[in-house]
């Protein structure tokens, strides 16, 4: 079992710097459903892009910095911090009885804000814990690498939505084409041909 230490510590970096990265960049797509979710949330509407802002290039910074800086204990810390946070907008949802749509991953998809980041505050403790009893020893150089592995990793789960888009897409020009209504047509507004 002692052997297995230093691999918990290393997983748990990884996957708390994958969970961030994700996030983060998945918001990038479409910051402004973010933004309405700190509308929801009843902040001044002024401060909701702010908020927006900072909670993106937060995720993306500790995601990075977690992968790059592996020994540093600050962004472990501001990963607890971002999951908190996450919990406390969890909580206002809960205690206010409103639907909140979350998009805790962006583009990715959407849920309501509630039970589930307060009951996902433990596993954020226990990461970022297991993380900073043992963290890892790899250098800048890897970190670097993981971070473009990372990044691959996320750009490859978009291909299927892209692929889906793009058929849609050609649906609609076809249809143009010959004159005819699309058959995804009522999917495809907004979608310039």
């Amino acid at each position: 079992m002692c052997s297995d230490v230093p691999l918990l510590g290393l997983a748990a970096q990884l996957a708390l710097a994958s969970v961030l990265l994700l996030a983060g960049f998945s918001k990038v797509v479409r910051p402004r459903d973010l933004r309405q979710v700190f509308v929801d949330l009843r902040l001044a509407n002024r401060l909701a892009g702010a908020a927006t802002a900072v909670v993106i290039a937060a995720e993306i910074a500790v995601g990075v910095a977690l992968l790059t800086l592996p020994a540093q204990a600050w962004p472990r810390a501001v990963a607890l911090v971002l999951a908190a946070g996450f919990a406390g907008a969890g909580a206002i949802a809960l205690l206010r009885r409103e639907r909140i749509v979350c998009h805790c991953f962006g583009s990715l998809g959407s849920g309501s804000l509630g039970r589930r980041q307060i009951a996902l505050l433990p596993a954020w403790l226990l990461l970022a814990g297991l993380a900073q009893w043992r963290p890892p020893d790899w250098g800048t150089e890897t970190g670097l690498l993981l971070v473009s592995t990372v990044l691959l990793a996320l750009a490859a789960m978009e291909i299927p939505r892209e692929r889906r888009l793009r058929s849609k897409v050609t649906d609609a020009r076809v249809a143009l084409a010959v004159g005819m209504p699309s058959p995804s047509a009522s999917s495809t507004e907004g979608v310039a041909p």
